[in-house]
């Protein structure tokens, strides 16, 4: 199979964009070299939220149905994003904001970097311990990763519960 240099230069600049992404992640971490090491080494890394995104975990089903919305939207990015099997659970991460976060089935995870919340993070393309990036961080050479807007998000989530309750699921 040939393939073009489009299709490999395109592959190439995706792996750089995966590849600064997990660099800015690690750089919200005390010690950057030691979260690169952990996922080397196929081991979660614990990100201090509330620095340089604050994590928005919702129930799977809640989850999966606004990261569709959010999809729907073309101009509306979503990323990072986890799955915790573990918590059956969806984590989004924001830009820090002051959003409302309307329902109980919402939890804001922030803080800062001397904060005792964190994300427990896990390598790219790998499952640890139940955790797996639906959409992993993703970000231009030396540049902070691009979050899911708060507010697009407080939207789907809003749409998200709405379609599930016409469809008669319960949303959380």
């Amino acid at each position: 199979m040939t393939v073009s240099p489009t299709t490999a230069g395109e592959r190439a600049a995706r792996s750089v964009g995966l590849v600064e992404g997990m660099r800015w992640l690690a750089g919200l971490t005390r010690r950057p070299d030691a979260a690169w090491s952990a996922w080397q080494a196929g081991r979660l890394v614990s990100v201090p939220a509330g620095e340089g995104f604050v994590a928005v975990r919702v129930s799977r089903q809640l989850g999966l149905a606004a990261h569709r919305i959010l999809q729907e939207e073309h101009q509306a990015f979503a990323g990072p994003v986890l799955r915790n099997h573990e918590l059956d659970s969806i984590e989004f991460f924001v830009a820090p904001s002051p959003a409302v976060w309307l329902g109980s089935e919402v939890l804001r995870l922030d803080g800062g970097r001397r904060s005792t919340t964190t994300v427990a993070c896990p390598p790219l393309g790998q499952r640890i311990d139940g955790r797996l990036w639906l959409i992993p961080p993703y970000a231009a050479p030396g540049a902070a990763a691009q979050c899911t807007d708060p507010h697009r998000l407080a939207r789907a989530l809003t749409l998200a519960r709405q379609r599930l309750h016409a469809a008669g699921y319960p949303a959380s």
